[in-house]
């Protein structure tokens, strides 16, 4: 999978939306099924990053409102990429989920233990996923 040149940002024609969620993963299906949940939301703007490279310079570059991670990344871990991006003042309070595969209890409650709000198992559940941004979000 090449990288792309320039961050996506997945609009939903939402200019005016007043939440911003990054998604950070290097699998297009994951990316996509997340996009696709999210697009019935008027009140977000979905920016999506295929490597933590491209997540860091979409956190450098906007105020994201929830950063979505994916715990086995290319480069560096979602535990790594998380505690990169919370240097930030900026990113101090903003809430971060892991999505993984990584499902055995001992995976969860590291990632729990670590600055994740919440740690989402793959295959996602629907329902749990809204239930959560919306949480997060409002």
């Amino acid at each position: 999978l090449q990288e792309p040149h320039n961050p996506s940002l997945m609009d939903n024609d939402n200019l005016g939306a007043s939440k911003k969620i990054l998604y950070v993963e290097d699998n297009p299906a994951n990316l996509k099924l997340v996009a696709h949940i999210l697009s019935s939301r008027k009140d977000v703007n979905f920016y999506t990053a295929y490597s933590p490279s491209a997540g860091l310079e979409i956190t450098s570059n906007t105020d994201i409102d929830l950063v979505l991670l994916d715990i086995n990344l290319p480069e560096m871990s979602g535990f790594d990429l998380m505690k990169k991006i919370k240097r930030s003042p900026r990113y101090t309070d903003v809430p971060f989920v892991a999505i993984s595969a990584n499902a055995m209890k001992e995976d969860v409650t590291l990632g729990l233990n670590s600055d994740f709000k919440y740690y989402i198992t793959k295959p996602i559940n629907i329902k749990h996923f809204n239930e959560v941004v919306d949480e997060l979000l409002h």
